[in-house]
């Protein structure tokens, strides 16, 4: 499947006017899939550093559907 290969691309990309819209894109396909496999992956991802606040916003967002 294609989760894990996004996830590590959310990891590996960083954050600019850039990668906005790529990273947007990523989050909006995983929105369409099983929340059970996307919850641990976004879960980790909001606790961690590396997201701005609002790409967590977004991540929240994700998992509250």
């Amino acid at each position: 499947t294609l989760l894990p290969f996004l996830i590590d691309e959310l990891y590996r990309t960083p954050s600019n006017n850039t990668t906005r819209q790529w990273i947007s894109d990523i989050l909006q396909f995983m929105e369409d899939l099983p929340f059970e496999r996307i919850c641990e992956p976004l879960e980790e991802m909001l606790r961690g550093n590396r997201f701005s606040y609002k790409l967590k916003q977004k991540m929240k967002m994700i998992l509250a559907q």
